[in-house]
């Protein structure tokens, strides 16, 4: 399964435990092997397949480990994705909705479960539980939309995690979003820093779709703008919009992609999203899973490290894990 994307792909750094248990790596049944699942491309964005376990290196603290695990096989995946439904001065609503639904129809395989979940002047996440099925996914998509508001990214990206916490297997958040973090002003507001140290904790990795743009003006050129109070849409408080303006997502989804073994892409209304969302299906469903043991479970953050032998590949997989007591997350 090699497809070309539009950027290069990092990896897949999933944390799930090598039985598909969710749970941190100190392991439950008092274990305390350490899984990393990695994706690997060419120059060309393309992965490779083919590697064999004497080809990676894995190195935990700045230490070489012993790889007492290796599988490549395609595994299902449990997801959030989430929208970014604050409304915009580049993309339409309309835009976004269709982009989620591409990758509900070609991203997921038969065995992967989904939730689809929006973010505004409320967050939600529908079904109840998670499904496999599209049709149901696609229908509530397009139901009930949200209006414009303010756009708390990172209420929205821990309320993803919650809804994957106690999930089998891998687990990923993708989201959707225009723009940068506004907090919501009537409630306790999660951080970024939050989000970062909580995503090496439980093993969740984060890919985000950021939709940038130029701002076009026209006879309403203010019409979505955010306000004062994170308010938007007409009657908000606004202020004039440069020609020459240009709408950016939040940057600090770039560090959470990373950290997490995701990865983070841009685009501007007319870039076409298939090709992106064909490889990070792939990665998602096509990654080798390494494992070691862990030599000291000392309640840190861990530094990971891998590599592969041969020149001129890249290596994508998560940069870290949390060595928890055994009884953590109990």
């Amino acid at each position: 399964m090699k497809r070309l994307s539009l950027v290069m792909l990092a990896a897949v750094g999933l944390c799930a435990p090598l039985t598909g248990a969710a749970q941190s790596p100190a392991m439950r049944a008092g274990t305390i092997a350490v899984p990393v699942e990695v994706t690997v491309v060419n120059s060309l964005g393309h992965l490779v397949t083919t590697l064999t376990q004497d080809e990676f290196e894995v190195f935990d603290n700045g230490k070489r480990q012993v790889l007492t695990t290796f599988k490549h096989e395609v595994q299902p995946i449990t997801v959030v994705v989430m929208i970014d439904s604050s409304g915009s001065l580049v993309w339409d609503a309309a835009s976004v909705q269709n982009a989620a639904e591409q990758f509900i129809t070609k991203g997921l395989l038969p065995g992967d479960r989904a939730r689809v979940g929006s973010f505004s002047d409320h967050i939600e996440i529908k079904p109840p539980e998670f499904t496999s099925d599209r049709a149901e996914l696609i229908q509530l998509l397009h139901d009930h939309p949200q209006n414009a508001g303010a756009a708390p990214l990172w209420n929205a990206a821990s309320a993803a995690m919650d809804a994957l916490a106690h999930q089998p297997g891998r687990r990923v958040a993708l989201i959707f979003t225009y723009g940068k973090d506004q907090p919501d002003k009537t409630a306790v507001n999660t951080t970024l820093a939050q989000i970062r140290t909580r995503a090496q904790a439980e093993d969740i990795v984060f890919y985000a779709m950021g939709l940038a743009g130029k701002i076009h003006g026209g006879p309403s050129p203010i019409l979505f703008q955010r306000g004062r109070g994170g308010a938007t849409g007409r009657g908000a408080a606004t202020s004039p919009v440069s020609p020459n303006a240009v709408a950016t997502p939040d940057p600090g989804l770039k560090p959470l992609t990373g950290d997490s073994g995701g990865e983070y892409f841009e685009f501007e209304p007319g870039n076409g999203f298939e090709s992106t969302f064909a490889h990070v299906a792939d990665a998602l469903h096509d990654a080798y899973v390494l494992g070691f043991t862990a030599s000291s479970m000392d309640g840190k953050i861990h530094k990971l490290e891998v590599r592969v032998r041969e020149p001129g590949l890249i290596v994508h997989a998560r940069k870290s894990y949390l060595a928890a007591p055994n009884d953590a997350g109990k």
